[in-house]
């Protein structure tokens, strides 16, 4: 419930204080995006580097609960605590019918068949361009999930791929 901003501010400000010996975190079904949990995981680094014990504990763990998780010191779990292990995707719109049926013909000029922006408009599913494109962003995302939650360790990635 705090912003995101003064619980960043509250971790540095943690990891200069001397008198701070560690970091609690109370991990419950986390919300934001990947790019909040890898500023966070970064500045738990950077704890952890100034000495600081950096504990997680998990109540209810969804895949960004685990993500931070794998950058504590050590990390403890409720005797029920649930694990929502889903993994990562997503979905696409594409409005050429809607836009047909409204009499809207939408017209784009495309630079490449990587330029895929346009495809939302134009047609009904993805081209075979944006399709790997779109597997390879969520495979690199899977794939940043894994390194975190495993915390580079080859073992631990491998078992969590499992």
């Amino acid at each position: 419930g705090r912003p995101f901003a003064d619980l960043l501010d509250d971790i540095r400000r943690a990891t200069r204080d001397p008198r701070v010996a560690g970091i609690y975190l109370e991990l419950n079904e986390c919300s934001g995006g990947l790019a909040q949990a890898g500023e966070l995981r970064a500045a738990l680094a950077e704890a952890r580097s100034a000495g600081k014990e950096v504990v997680a504990y998990l109540e209810t763990a969804n895949i960004f609960d685990l993500y931070l998780a794998g950058a504590a010191t050590w990390v403890a779990a409720s005797p029920t605590v649930q694990l929502l292990k889903t993994g990562v995707g997503g979905t696409s719109y594409y409005l050429a019918d809607l836009l047909a049926n409204a009499g809207i013909q939408a017209q784009f000029v495309r630079t490449g068949p990587h330029k895929s922006g346009p495809e939302v408009y134009l047609q009904n599913g993805p081209s075979d361009e944006a399709r790997e494109q779109y597997e390879t962003y969520l495979k690199e995302i899977e794939e940043e999930l894994v390194r975190g939650i495993g915390n580079d360790d080859p073992t631990r990635m491998e078992r969590w791929r499992k």
